[in-house]
């Protein structure tokens, strides 16, 4: 079973995720609607996600997924630039509160011999922030490119980044449970990459009861 934590409109899947069921990989989004970009006469976004929810609390069980796809908004962008409107954004802080809890998260609904592929941009040391914050896992890969939307501009490259889940003793721990937990045991509120996530929609075949 395959989740993609943060979907978005799927492009970078250029259609071959049409031909997966909902019983081999999961599209989830903190948001879902169609967002205009009217300004920039293109287009709107279609976001269509099988679950709504927050990287921050996953509503899965533990240990039932194999693979996690993570590709997280790429920079600080507001609703009012471009890449703000259709990807979404996240501040620097923003973005390590997301990496701290997906850290934990990710850790725990994997199955122990779990993988995260997750895109990272260079922007804001964020591709340094991922390696650093990730560490219920071992990076096993790190293939960097200049990504076509991106090629004729003066940003960094794009990191495809593949973790392998650590051993069960070697988790990240608080409370000396067996799952995972920030060290302050507190959840941030929920972030906003657009708009406001809708409450959260479980599929019950993978989700608490």
């Amino acid at each position: 079973m395959i989740l993609d934590a943060c979907c978005g409109p799927k492009m970078m899947y250029k259609g071959l995720h049409r031909q997966f069921t909902q019983d081999e990989i999961i599209f989830m989004d903190i948001r879902k609607g169609i967002f205009p970009l009217d300004k920039w006469n293109v287009p709107p976004v279609i976001v269509e996600p099988d679950i709504i929810a927050d990287i921050h609390h996953l509503p899965f069980r533990d240990s039932i997924f194999s693979l996690i796809l993570f590709d997280p908004p790429h920079g600080s962008f507001g609703v009012e630039a471009y890449f703000g409107a259709k990807y979404g954004g996240l501040t620097p802080k923003e973005y390590v509160s997301l990496l701290i809890w997906a850290n934990i998260e990710f850790a725990r609904v994997l199955t122990p011999d779990g993988y995260v592929f997750a895109k990272i941009h260079e922007t804001q040391e964020r591709h340094t922030r991922a390696v650093h914050n990730f560490s219920n896992f071992k990076l096993l890969m790190d293939i960097s490119y200049r990504s076509q939307a991106r090629k004729n501009t003066s940003e960094t490259s794009t990191h495809w980044l593949v973790f392998v889940k650590k051993s069960a003793d070697t988790l990240s721990k608080a409370d000396g449970s067996d799952t995972p937990k920030h060290p302050d045991q507190k959840r941030p509120r929920q972030l906003s990459r657009q708009e406001p996530a809708q409450p959260v929609t479980s599929l019950s075949d993978f989700s608490y009861p």
